[in-house]
């Protein structure tokens, strides 16, 4: 049986030759073939390499005859640099899979809202390729290259007091800083009748408060069925951080007239599962007890 193709891409900052070289290793050990276009890596002094090639290495990805998938090395800043080009092209004329998270947001926002593809926020290959995942999080991601399907059942916390019994709705969402940024662009986050989650990593709480007002005085949550609240850790958080952090939730939980639900397992976390964008996604308690349910098939 022809091994199956996955292609690498880097769309925002970059990292080491090694990275990458580890990077196919494990895609080789799990079966499968790993290509990403040339030049990769340039000397350019914010991101990987200049927008030209990042978009034409993303072009040649997104429109391969003979792969399904395409994985991003990481995430970092300058993938929205290449969303206004992107957004002049047509469609494939068969969808694949993306899978990354963080800067990658703002991709996934195009090719869900624009060309209407089901996309996966989840690892990139930089955290396998570091040993940075957890092996629930490596499982599922394995499930979904070799059965293409998992299922996803994780345990949330109610944050307001919006009772519900079940919510049954596409879910939307991913970095914050990025969702934030998206307002008034052409890919701007659509959130009508969504669930929506939020992650972030290295902002202070006064940041994430900033950023959940803005988004709430521009309208982005009217319409919503229901917010979950991913991670939002700090590498060097300062005294008294966690408390804010905490306050800052719970006074935006409080805000809101839809259900807020926290400890949603996704963000810049080893714990970072896979959650299928632009799909239905299920929250649903029993006694006291919350939970998320996806059934994610590519």
């Amino acid at each position: 049986m022809k091994k199956r193709l996955i292609d690498i891409i880097a769309t925002g900052s970059g990292c080491s030759p090694e990275i990458l070289e580890k990077a196919c290793a494990f895609i080789e050990n799990l079966g499968f073939i790993p290509r990403y276009s040339e030049p990769f890596f340039d000397d350019h002094p914010l991101y990987i390499c200049n927008d030209t090639q990042r978009l034409s290495n993303l072009q040649q990805a997104l429109y391969a005859e003979d792969s399904d998938f395409i994985w991003c090395l990481r995430g970092g800043s300058g993938t929205s640099c290449l969303l206004p080009k992107l957004l002049e092209l047509k469609p494939p004329k068969t969808s694949k899979t993306l899978l990354g998270f963080s800067d990658v947001t703002a991709l996934h926002q195009v090719l869900t809202q624009h060309w209407g593809w089901k996309t996966l926020h989840g690892p990139t290959l930089n955290a396998f390729a570091l040993t940075a995942q957890t092996k629930a999080v490596e499982n599922h991601i394995i499930e979904l290259l070799k059965s293409r399907e998992t299922t996803l059942n994780l345990p949330l916390a109610l944050l307001n007091k919006k009772e519900f019994g079940s919510i049954n709705a596409p879910i939307v969402g991913g970095n914050l800083s990025l969702i934030q940024r998206s307002l008034g662009t052409p890919w701007q986050l659509d959130t009508q009748g969504k669930i929506i989650f939020f992650e972030d990593v290295n902002e202070a709480p006064y940041r994430i408060a900033e950023k959940l007002s803005h988004l709430t005085q521009a309208g982005l949550f009217q319409g919503a069925k229901a917010i979950l609240l991913g991670d939002f850790s700090q590498e060097k958080p300062q005294a008294g951080d966690d408390e804010r952090l905490l306050y800052t939730l719970q006074n935006f939980a409080n805000s809101l007239t839809v259900p807020v639900l926290k400890n949603f397992a996704v963000g810049h976390i080893k714990d970072n599962h896979p959650v299928q964008l632009n799909a239905l996604a299920t929250l649903s308690q029993n006694d006291g007890n919350y939970r998320y349910h996806q059934h994610i098939t590519l």
